[in-house]
């Protein structure tokens, strides 16, 4: 997967004032595209039908298939996010009113596999598999590094806006940042009826339809600088 950093910048001046000990102050948006390094993945086990016992059975039944083909396929077991499951009756559906309900959540690292994962999953009971969330393990650093490059920015900015004038830009009065997640697309959530394959814990591979290569999240920041 390529891997990709892009910083997009867009600076616009609030106030240059002589007053209040002389700053200038500034909006910054700040876009920050980081690697999909792993992807979240949620999975739901529903199963229905009339006769609690055999609902309550067979969705532990398919619940354990799921992690039995997690685990045979290089997950250990404590990265995996398992809730047990529910039983509940569903009074306003006659003909199926009990409802066993389940969900499993993991990483995948290698994005490549992700669709072979969901068609095996899918196979062996899953009923539904979404990506919730992305993620890359050096965010922080790549944060610090768009705060960085942030404040610079707008000092570069700052100090243009009042080139034409006998001030310079000084220290920082005032930082304030909010972090904005864009809304990004997940993969459809599939049943077993679209992706139905016999019940085995062999895992097929899939050619991937992922072609995710990042996650942008905006940063809006408002700076205060003091005016030398």
């Amino acid at each position: 997967m390529k891997k990709l950093i892009l910083y997009t910048f867009l600076l616009v001046m609030v106030s240059c004032s002589a007053e209040n000990g002389r700053s200038i102050k500034l909006n910054v948006n700040h876009t920050v595209q980081i690697p999909v390094e792993f992807v979240t993945v949620t999975v739901m086990i529903t199963e229905y039908g009339s006769d609690p016992v055999n609902v309550e059975l067979m969705g532990y039944e398919n619940l354990a298939r799921v992690v039995g083909l997690l685990t045979e396929n290089g997950l250990n077991e404590d990265d995996i996010e398992i809730d047990a499951g529910q039983l509940n009756s569903v009074y306003y559906r006659r003909d199926d009113p009990y409802e066993f309900n389940s969900k499993v959540t993991f990483d995948i690292t290698d994005t490549d596999r992700i669709d072979s994962f969901r068609r095996a999953i899918v196979g062996v009971g899953g009923t539904s598999f979404q990506v919730s969330s992305y993620g890359n393990t050096g965010e922080d650093t790549i944060y610090d590094e768009a705060y960085r490059n942030a404040i610079n920015t707008a000092r570069e900015r700052a100090e243009l806006l009042l080139s034409n004038q006998n001030e310079s830009i000084g220290r920082i009065l005032n930082l304030q940042e909010d972090i904005r997640h864009t809304v990004e697309p997940t993969l459809e959530s599939r049943n077993n009826e679209l992706m139905a394959m016999n019940e085995t814990d062999e895992m097929e591979s899939v050619d991937p339809m992922f072609r995710k290569e990042f996650y942008t999240k905006v940063i809006q920041f408002y700076i205060e600088f003091e005016l030398d």
